[in-house]
Parts: C-alpha cells; sequence; structure tokens
C-alpha cells in the first residue's frame, strides 16, 4: 500500500519521485508500483525514482534504512555558487529551499570578505555538515583551502566525495568524516581549525558540543577556535545555546546576528549567528 509521496525539484527541470511504500520488501510492492511508474512517465518526465519501504506503525514517515533506488539518476545535482556542484540523494537531509539557502551561504561570504571575519578564516571545521553544502561553498569561492566537515549518516560521504571532484578551486585539504558531532570533537577534528560551523538540527547543539564551545581559549577540542557560525533552523534551541554560550567561559561574543525567511508565507525563519574571540 503506498503511504506517502516525496517530490524534489531541482535546478534544470531535474525531477526525483519517492514512493513510501507499506511493505516489507520490493517484491510486495508489484505490480502495483511498476504500473504507477508507467503512469506518470506518460505525461511526466522523472529523472530519478525511489522507494522507502516503510512498515512502522509510528509517526515516521520515513525508514533511514528503507531506500531503495527504482530507476533513473541515483544522484541530482545542485550548482555551488562559483561553478562546483553539490549532489543529493532521498538517503541524505536536502535543505527544503535550496536556493534560499543560498542567500545564508552568500551573507557569510560576504562577512569573511569585509566583514566581522575578514582576515580570520582560514582553516574551518563544519558540524553536522550534512553533504557540505556551507563548507564546499566557502572553498569553491576561494575562502578557504583547508576543510574539514562531519555528520552520523554514512550516505553523504559519497555525496560529498562527488561535490568534491567538482571544485573549481585548489585546495590544501577537503576531508570528511561519519561521525556525530560529539565524537567528531572527541576524535580531534577542531584541533588546530580557527573557524567552527555548526548548522544543527532544530533542537539546537548537543550539551557536549556546548561544553566544549565554552572552555577558554587554548584548552579543549576546540582551543584554537576564533570564530564560530552558528546556522540555527530551530529559535528556540539557538536561543538557549546562546544563552549558555554567554554565560560559559569560553570569552564568545555575538558579532552578527540576522534571519531568513526562507519558507514566504510560513512563521519559520533561519537565523545566522556569528560569534568571535580575540
Amino acid at each position: 500500500m503506498l503511504r506517502y509521496v516525496q517530490i524534489n525539484t531541482f535546478p534544470g527541470e531535474k525531477l526525483s519521485i519517492s514512493f513510501i511504500w507499506n511493505s516489507e520488501n520490493y517484491k510486495n510492492t508489484q505490480p502495483h508500483l511498476s504500473r504507477l511508474i508507467k503512469l506518470i512517465s506518460k505525461d511526466i518526465e522523472v529523472d530519478s525514482y525511489w522507494i522507502n519501504l516503510n512498515t512502522s506503525t509510528k509517526n515516521n514517515i520515513i525508514n533511514p534504512n528503507g531506500w531503495l533506488h527504482v530507476k533513473g539518476l541515483q544522484h541530482l545535482m545542485f550548482p555551488m555558487l562559483e561553478g562546483g556542484k553539490l549532489f543529493y540523494n532521498p538517503k541524505v537531509f536536502c535543505q527544503g529551499n535550496l536556493i534560499g539557502f543560498n542567500s545564508i551561504i552568500k551573507r557569510i561570504i560576504e562577512e569573511v570578505n569585509k566583514g566581522c571575519l575578514k582576515g580570520r578564516v582560514d582553516k574551518i571545521c563544519e558540524l553536522y555538515a550534512g553533504v557540505g553544502m556551507i563548507g564546499l561553498n566557502l572553498i569553491d569561492s576561494g575562502k578557504t583551502q583547508d576543510y574539514v566537515g562531519s555528520d552520523l549518516n554514512p550516505e553523504n560521504l559519497e555525496c560529498f566525495m562527488k561535490a568534491r571532484k567538482s571544485l573549481t578551486k585548489e585546495y590544501k585539504k577537503c576531508e570528511y568524516f561519519q561521525k556525530d558531532a560529539r565524537e567528531s570533537l572527541k576524535f580531534g577534528m577542531g584541533g588546530g581549525r580557527d573557524t567552527l560551523i555548526v548548522d544543527p538540527p532544530r533542537q539546537g547543539l548537543e550539551e557536549y558540543v556546548v561544553g566544549e564551545v565554552n572552555k577558554p581559549k587554548n584548552v579543549g577540542s576546540l582551543g584554537s577556535v576564533k570564530n564560530l557560525i552558528y546556522v540555527s533552523c530551530g529559535l528556540d534551541g539557538l536561543m538557549r545555546d546562546l544563552e549558555d554560550i554567554k554565560k560559559g567561559g569560553g570569552g564568545w561574543e555575538v558579532r552578527m546576528a540576522e534571519g531568513f525567511t526562507l519558507f514566504p508565507g510560513s512563521e519559520h525563519v533561519e537565523t545566522l549567528v556569528v560569534l568571535m574571540r580575540d
């Protein structure tokens, strides 16, 4: 039984359709799935078909381990700002408004060029990086040549590696690790970095990450970091984290904050905050 349909559109009129199906295996979706794809294909050119097998009785729409590629392209492309290419498939997180999210990246680049971050950004560590949309754009825009990123989803790595091959600027280091934020810092990803980028889920940063951020300069896994770029999709989580950081002993100060309306007509606001310490 078909439960949901997920549709993703990309530049160049590229279209991906995913069917969330109440079935334990692909065989039991037949012949209905094949007939449905054939019917849709008569009138619409679809570039990628996927199915997600989800028999859960809970409220989760997607089964993270239930993805199967059915037909068409494995990945769809979204252009970076300077000519590189990002790659996505339904297994990885994709911003709901990719074009709108570019406005946040452009704002970060403006701050690096002539704002509070001018002359301060060299070596970047990005946690909760997804497929690397922020960090890879900064490399492709020539704002850094030294980047490490991480996220827990194992599917991100393939998308990241494909995107890395498309970069238009040279780099010294561009690496990605399948680790959550806590593991990444314990692994030493923040060592020697001057800039930390975080784009966490709505609930905000993990307590461990806040604890490392709040350690004094030159102490802990983020001791060398002097710039914190926080992109937030959850205002409550952001306000809590900023209050905790303000009370902490890390010496951080908010240098800029700006909201972005990526979904006009809704009450949702994405927020960019830059914190710094000397």
